[in-house]
């Protein structure tokens, strides 16, 4: 029954992908990003693209909000309840998850936090000069993905909010989010952009 239920919540997560052109976030280029919240549920998945321009291997290793942000969004109700109510001063918190295939059934998947954090392959060089970017990491549905927990209303309703990756080596970065974004916007071509 826990399998199914895990089976029928990432199901939920399936989304029309975003189409996000690339930004630079010190070294990394980072797209595709978008939360998605359950409607009324205080649980979402984050998913975006991470792409690293140096010559360093590095490790993403945890997530979190950004709590200007939060502090920012809380509404008065939310406020109130936080104040009087001990039980629903729960914090969001943002945690590194995975799709695992169980051993009785590879076809039917678990969720699964990353304990170790997730490689961010370095960029390299040709015998040319020329910069070869590292292999893009995926956080997608039915695959790595950010799972968010205890997010309030004031937050799951915005437009965006921001969530601070945190690396081995390159430490904090924050990175803008659209929550539940639709493709009913006219998108724009990605202006080129050479490395």
């Amino acid at each position: 029954m826990k399998r199914l239920f895990t089976f029928a919540l990432c199901s939920f997560f399936l989304y029309a992908p975003l189409l996000a052109c690339p930004e630079m976030y010190g070294t990394f280029e980072i797209s595709n990003q978008k939360i998605v919240f359950l409607n009324g549920a205080e649980v979402g998945a984050g998913y975006l693209t991470i792409i690293q321009t140096s010559p360093t291997e590095d490790k993403l290793v945890g997530a979190k909000i950004k709590t200007e942000n939060m502090e920012e969004k809380k509404s008065f109700f939310e406020s109130l309840k936080s104040l009087f109510f001990k039980d629903n001063n729960k914090q969001p918190t943002v945690e590194l998850h995975d799709h695992i295939p169980t051993a009785e059934n590879p076809e039917i998947v678990t969720m699964k936090k990353i304990i170790d954090g997730v490689k961010i392959p370095a960029a390299s060089k040709d015998k040319n000069g020329k910069v070869i970017l590292g292999k893009p990491v995926k956080f997608e549905s039915g695959g790595k993905h950010l799972m968010l927990y205890n997010f309030p209303e004031s937050i799951r309703k915005s437009e965006k909010t921001e969530i601070i990756l945190t690396f081995e080596k390159a430490g904090d970065v924050s990175v803008e989010f659209p929550i539940n974004p639709t493709n009913s916007k006219e998108e724009k071509p990605c202006p080129h952009h050479n490395h």
